[in-house]
């Protein structure tokens, strides 16, 4: 969100209680990876409309289908919701235009980029023609002064921005902004997400080979839509390990507490394939504004959190435990303060970890290490 640092730590739990008066959000719910138990599924897209969030990926090589979830974690496969009539159908980005209140859908089909329309989410989209020759890897961004910009890949190796006057009508000239660089990236540079946080543009991308375990995620950063965008001088930051093989392709997404989500594919196996499924994992930026991930398979994880209290009371809704790696192992104060509606701040034997406390009002906080700050 716009202004602020959100505090991101790898391998958070949710907290049963870290203040008397605090209330959580379903401690025992976990998700682990693959989320949507198919091999096949790859380059997903979500959006989260109304209470449920919908997720559309690359799946039959013919068409699109929905996918709908309550929660990030438990998917439910729904119908087709387009089909261009050819194949190679790869990477859908779906965008719901507030202005009109539509919502278009970009597919990738035999190397051009179209863009379709509908009313509702799951839906029938109505083709409304090709948008750019020779592209791939749609994400359509909408900036804080409501201007659009769609990103894409050319020639599976050239990243571009297109600003568009409307979702479906492009403004002025395009704007070459990423290519392959050789290293880690190989051949190709693709699937290009963007995200703004305090003031700065944030672009995922992906490089390698879709198919090879070495595939992997990078991220540039820019301080205008349009670029000029500069990479990341550690990436990758999420690659193949003993046991993850090709991460990548993926987009980010907010749960109901404001952390980020990422939604991306990882491979089955350890070898040149499509065997692709779909996972989620935390990402967060740090007080640098470095962004992190990281990547898990198999093992159970706290899930996102997406079932606020209803209430309009300012008190603490959520307690959530960010981080229980050995060097965050210690007792916590909150330096004398209180958080709205929770009373005095105490000293808790049990709270070992920092925790980012949610309140109904929006605010965030971050307890931990004998710290509070907002």
């Amino acid at each position: 969100m716009e202004g602020e640092t959100l505090i991101r730590t790898i391998g958070f739990t949710v907290a049963l209680s870290l203040l008397s008066g605090c209330s959580v959000v379903d401690a025992a719910a976990t998700y682990s990876n693959p989320v949507i138990d198919e091999v096949g599924p790859a380059d997903p897209h979500v959006i989260f409309y109304e209470g449920l969030y919908y997720l559309y990926c690359t799946g039959d090589n013919w068409s699109y289908h929905v996918y709908t979830s309550p929660d990030l974690v438990n998917w439910e496969k729904g119908e087709r919701v387009f089909a261009p009539g050819k194949d190679k159908v790869w990477a859908p980005c779906v965008f719901l235009h507030k202005a009109d209140s539509m919502f278009y859908l970009y597919y990738s089909v035999q190397w051009d980029l179209g863009v379709a329309v509908a009313d509702s989410p799951d839906g029938t989209f109505e083709d409304r023609g090709k948008l750019v020759d020779g592209a791939i890897d749609a994400d359509m961004f909408e900036d804080a002064d409501g201007n659009l910009y769609l990103y894409y890949a050319k020639d599976a190796n050239v990243i571009w921005v297109q600003p568009m006057a409307d979702p479906v009508t492009k403004e002025g000239e395009p704007t070459q902004l990423l290519s392959k660089a050789g290293g880690w990236e190989k051949k190709r540079t693709e699937g290009p997400c963007v995200v703004k946080h305090n003031g700065l543009y944030y672009m995922l991308y992906s490089a390698h080979n879709a198919g090879n375990p070495a595939y992997a995620v990078g991220y540039a950063t820019a301080d205008s839509p349009t670029g000029p965008f500069e990479k990341y001088e550690n990436n990758p930051i999420a690659s193949r390990s003993d046991t993850i093989f090709g991460p990548g392709h993926g987009m980010v997404i907010q749960d109901r507490a404001g952390e980020y989500w990422h939604v991306y594919h990882q491979k089955q196996a350890d070898s040149v394939g499509f065997d692709r499924f779909i996972c989620i994992d935390p990402m967060w930026f740090d007080e640098s504004g470095i962004l992190h991930t990281r990547t898990t398979r198999g093992a159970p994880y706290p899930a996102p959190v997406t079932n606020l209290p209803s209430t309009t009371q300012p008190r603490v809704d959520i307690a959530r435990k960010i981080s229980q790696r050995p060097h965050y192992r210690s007792r916590f104060t909150l330096a004398g303060q209180a958080l709205p509606g929770a009373g005095a701040a105490t000293r808790s034997p049990t709270a070992i970890a920092p925790a980012i406390i949610v309140g109904t009002d929006g605010k965030r906080t971050l307890v931990g290490r004998n710290a509070f700050r907002d």
